[in-house]
């Protein structure tokens, strides 16, 4: 019996194996590779992390929801931290959009409305950069007073 194996070059991924016997009792192996590709991120996501503005660093929880074509909501919600603890927390709605890549996902994200406003505080969007892994989100918080954000997906 003679076995002919062919094998794409590429990342180690998923493979899919095919088996096809000819007539004469020859056995063709076909391995497909494809290529690595970022983790798909959930439909619902809860990220965990801090921020920076005028405040100073700042407690941040962002409910992520992702909706088939690119369309993305989200809660905000920010607090005290424990070299903080002065901060009040708030909370408000977001809307934007997400754009998945090979390098990860990008993410835009501007204020819809408050739901919890404490006094003197105002609505900021966002600018990220989600990892392949789904794991981590680095970005800017945009608003002239303030500068980066790093969040961990919990959930």
């Amino acid at each position: 019996m003679l076995a002919l194996l062919l094998l794409a070059c590429s990342e180690p991924a998923a493979t899919t194996t095919t088996t096809t016997t000819t007539s004469g009792g020859v056995a063709i192996i076909e391995v497909t590779s494809t290529n690595a590709r970022p983790a798909a991120l959930a439909a619902h996501s809860l990220w965990n992390g801090r921020y920076e503005c005028a405040q100073g660093i700042t407690g941040l929880a962002l409910t992520l929801d992702l909706e088939p074509g690119g369309r993305a909501t989200a809660v905000f919600d920010f607090g005290p931290v424990p070299e903080n603890p002065a901060i009040p927390s708030g909370r408000y709605l977001m809307a934007g959009t997400f754009f998945q890549g090979v390098d990860g996902t990008q993410l835009t994200l501007v204020p819809d409305r408050w739901i919890t406003q404490p006094p003197g505080y105002i609505m900021v969007g966002l600018a990220a950069s989600i990892d392949p892994s789904a794991r981590m989100m680095s970005g800017r918080v945009e608003h002239p007073s303030c500068t980066v954000l790093s969040l961990v997906r919990v959930q």
